[in-house]
Order: structure tokens, then sequence, then C-alpha cells
């Protein structure tokens, strides 16, 4: 199901950054990542927190696993709630807003108070 989340994405033209891990996982299976990171408990280099507080990313997908991927996930959601960056932990998550993205392509988004859909 993430493969379908990273395909989504690229079809909708945005960009991927991704741990090596990831990166090298969805590039067994043709999809580009735009850029690698590192890890957040690394502590050096780029890394998806920095590139979120640098107003590079739009949308996090992130689903920690193992001690480590819990304490970077941690600190990556914190710096997306911090900086007002939408973010999903969990691929069913992940999908249902990438097809909600899908959807609004070419469409003008219309904001509209809850009780006008009651009369």
């Amino acid at each position: 199901a993430g493969l379908v989340v990273a395909k989504r994405l690229r079809e909708l033209g945005l960009g991927i950054a991704a741990t090596r891990g990831t990166c090298d996982y969805l590039q067994r299976f043709g999809i580009t990542v735009d850029q690698v990171v590192g890890k957040v408990s690394e502590g050096h280099g780029i890394n998806a927190v920095k590139l979120i507080e640098s107003g590079e990313i739009a949308f996090v997908v992130n689903t920690p696993q193992g001690r480590g991927g819990r304490t970077d996930g941690e600190a990556i959601r914190k710096a997306a709630n911090t900086h007002r960056v939408s973010s999903v932990t969990t691929v069913e998550a992940a999908l249902a807003a990438v097809h909600g993205m899908a959807e609004m392509v070419g469409h003008e988004v219309m904001v509209r108070p809850l009780q006008s859909y009651r009369s």
C-alpha cells in the first residue's frame, strides 16, 4: 500500500524525500526519490525535521518502525505540527489523503459551514 501512496504522489507531480532505506525500497519498484535524508536520530546532515522547518515539505507520511523510528517520528510529527504541515502516521491515512488530493486537482476549494449541509 505504501507503494500506491508513492506512485500517486508522483502522478500528482509531487516530490518525495525519504530516508536511505525507504529510498532503496521505492527505487526497486521504479519510484524515484528527489532527496535522500538522514534519520533525525543520527543528528547530522539534512533530515525530515530540517526540511519541514525550512518550508520544503508540504505533506508528511511517517510510519515509524522500531525504537529509533519512534523517536524520529515524534520529532517529525512535532515539527510538522509546529509548522502547520499536514502529516499522517498510517499507510491507510496516507492513501485517503492522496486520494483526496487527486480529487481536488482542477477543482476550486469551497468552505461552507456545516449547517449548510442540513438545509
